[in-house]
C-alpha cells in the first residue's frame, strides 16, 4: 500500500476547513434569526415601548424579571429610571404624560 500523496492530503485539509467555516456561519446565521432559544438562566428583558425623540434622543419602557424602568439614550450617554410596579400606567403614551407633568424640584 502506498502513502498518501500530499494533493490528497491538501484537498481533504481544505475540504474539512470549508466545511467547518460554513457550518459557522450557518450557526452564526441562525442565532441571529432567533432560532436558538435563549438559555433559562438568562434574564428576561423586554422592550415594552420605545420612543424616538430626535435623531440623537430615546426613550423606551424596559422590563427585566417583572421590574420596569425608563430608560433614556442620548448622546452623551444613558439614563435609567426604576418604575414602581403599581403605580406604572398600562400605556407608555400615559407614563410619558405624567411624568412630564410633574414639577421639576
Amino acid at each position: 500500500m502506498e502513502g498518501v500523496s500530499s494533493d490528497l492530503l491538501i484537498r481533504a485539509i481544505s475540504s474539512l476547513f470549508f466545511i467547518f467555516v460554513v457550518g459557522g456561519a450557518v450557526v452564526w446565521w441562525l442565532k441571529g434569526r432567533g432560532v436558538f432559544p435563549a438559555s433559562s438562566s438568562a434574564s428576561k428583558i423586554n422592550i415594552l415601548s420605545r420612543t424616538q425623540i430626535d435623531a440623537r434622543h430615546k426613550l423606551l419602557l424596559v422590563e427585566v424579571d417583572g421590574s420596569r424602568y425608563l430608560v433614556g439614550t442620548s448622546s452623551s450617554g444613558i439614563a435609567i429610571t426604576p418604575l414602581e410596579s403599581g403605580t406604572v400606567p398600562e400605556q407608555f403614551g400615559d407614563h410619558l404624560a405624567a411624568a412630564l407633568a410633574k414639577p421639576d424640584l
